[in-house]
Parts: structure tokens; C-alpha cells; sequence
């Protein structure tokens, strides 16, 4: 379940990455595509607006400006609080096929600007988090091959406070220790993250030994085989 959620949380970041960068290129097409003419524009009025139940404001940002030898008032496709002041004159442009349409070559650059940048970023961070998935699994899968099955003795299960906090889930961990035949050294350790408390099952099944994969050149590499364990 817990592996679900995490190649969910994969597959949403490539799309939402990918819809914003196509978002970005949409726009920017379509205001490539209209007949601009520039002149200039005097901030008539900025209202604020409030968010019923909330204390998020917006702000809608009015310019007048002539067009076609007639003087016209409409809204403008941004507001930044550092450049619109009114009664300041700004440089827009109109759509000569709809005059009331307006715009600055600033406010859609930077629509498309943070589109795209937002849409790169969590597009890279699925492909890097998809490249970790990917190399742990092999070495999961490694592990699993070439290395040793062992019977390292159940010690307790624990909260897994980490992972919790970063998966905002409450999540476990089981802890087992081993001791080497070969040198008589004493091994601790610790599982993946469980959705589940492990600790009754292990009771109710009176389970005493776990076994694990271990890579006896690298101790630190090692796998649980929880699949059946922690099944009810």
C-alpha cells in the first residue's frame, strides 16, 4: 500500500509538471497569435477583493487608455504590488480584434515564466525520485540474489518517527538484532516503514525470528521479508 501511494505521488508529479508546462506553451502561443497594438495606459482604479472565509486577498487592476480614437476601461491580466500604483501611466497593449482585451509584455511573461518553472521543477523532481526508486529497487533486487538469508532475532517495533513526519502517515518499523556465527559480532536492524503496528501480529503469531536478506560483505545492505509476517 505504502509502495502505491509513492509511485501515486510519482505519477502526479509528472503530470501536474507536465500539464503546467503545456499550460505555459498554450498561453504563450495564444498571445503570440494576437494582432497587439501598444500604447499607453493610466492605472484608473485597483480593487481589493476577500476571500469569503478566509484572509487571502486579491487584487483586480484597472486601466484606461485610448483605442481607436475612443477611450476605454478594462482590467488587466495581473496585478503586482510593486509595479501598479494608481494613476501611474503603463505600457499595455490591446488586441486589435477585441480593443477591450489588454495586456503587458511583462504580466505574460511572467504567467509563463512561473508555469514553466514550476512545471520543470516538479517534472525534474519525479525523474530524480524516479531515478532513486529505480536504483533502490535494483539493489533491493540485488540483495534479494546474491545475498544471505538469515534468522535475526525479533526485538521490538518501534514508531517510525522519520518517515512519519515526511509521509504524513503514522508509520512502523520493526527492529531485530543477529548475532554473527562466524565472529560472534552483534547486528542490528531496522525495517522499511509499516503502515501497520507490526507488534500485534507478531504477537498473535508468536513469531520470535524474522528473516532477512543480507549482503555478508556489506552488512549495512539488507532486506526484511515481511510479506508473510505481517499479513493478518
Amino acid at each position: 500500500m505504502l509502495k502505491a501511494k509513492k509511485i501515486g505521488i510519482l505519477v502526479a508529479l509528472f503530470i501536474i509538471g507536465l500539464v503546467l508546462i503545456a499550460v505555459s506553451l498554450v498561453i504563450k502561443n495564444s498571445k503570440n497569435k494576437i494582432e497587439k497594438v501598444y500604447t499607453n495606459g493610466v492605472i484608473s482604479d485597483i480593487v481589493e477583493k476577500r476571500g469569503s472565509g478566509s484572509n487571502k486577498t486579491s487584487y483586480k487592476v484597472y486601466v484606461s487608455y485610448y483605442a481607436e480614437g475612443k477611450e476605454y476601461t478594462s482590467e488587466l491580466n495581473y496585478y503586482n504590488s510593486f509595479e501598479h500604483v494608481k494613476g501611474k501611466t503603463i505600457r499595455i497593449y490591446y488586441d486589435k480584434n477585441n480593443v477591450t482585451s489588454i495586456g503587458t509584455e511583462s504580466g505574460d511573461s511572467t504567467l509563463i515564466i512561473v508555469l514553466a518553472s514550476l512545471g520543470s521543477v516538479l517534472l525534474a523532481i519525479g525523474i530524480v525520485v524516479s531515478i532513486v526508486f529505480i536504483t533502490k529497487r535494483n539493489k533491493n533486487n540485488r540483495i534479494i540474489k546474491n545475498g544471505e538469508l538469515i534468522n535475526a532475532k525479533y526485538v521490538k517495533s518501534i514508531v517510525d518517527s522519520k518517515n512519519s513526519f515526511l509521509m504524513k502517515l503514522r508509520l512502523y518499523a520493526i527492529v531485530c538484532e543477529w548475532i554473527n556465527p562466524e565472529d560472534g559480532k552483534k547486528y542490528s536492524f531496522k525495517s522499511n516503514p509499516i503502515e501497520v503496528n507490526p507488534e500485534p501480529i507478531i504477537k498473535e503469531k508468536g513469531i520470535i525470528d524474522i528473516p532477512i536478506y543480507v549482503d555478508m560483505n556489506n552488512k549495512s545492505q539488507y532486506i526484511f521479508k515481511l510479506d508473510e509476517i505481517i499479513k493478518k
